[in-house]
């Protein structure tokens, strides 16, 4: 396969609301899939994405969900949240 047929399949899924994008650190984009997103394409992706800087992953934080507020007359269309640090896993190696 070409990179042109992956990307217009990755461009496929994020519509069909199967994987959604991750802008990380340096404008990396990356890619997860939609875990908590009800069959009728209901997609809820305000949830934490961390960076870790030791291994360099980035991990879908589920079970903490981000607060923030805007000024009158701003209307929200999309949040990405990156979190940057050492992951859990590479905690338990120090």
């Amino acid at each position: 396969m070409d990179r042109v047929t992956i990307y217009r399949a990755l461009d496929r899924l994020t519509e069909e609301g199967e994987i959604h994008k991750i802008t990380g650190v340096e404008g990396v984009v990356q890619y997860a899939l939609c875990v908590n997103c009800n069959s009728n394409h209901d997609h809820r992706h305000d949830h934490i994405h961390f960076h870790c800087t030791r291994c360099k992953r980035v991990i879908c934080i589920e079970n903490v969900a981000p607060q923030f507020s805007l000024p009158q007359g701003y209307q929200v269309s999309e949040t990405q949240f990156m979190v940057t640090g050492i992951c859990a896993e590479c905690s338990k190696n120090d």
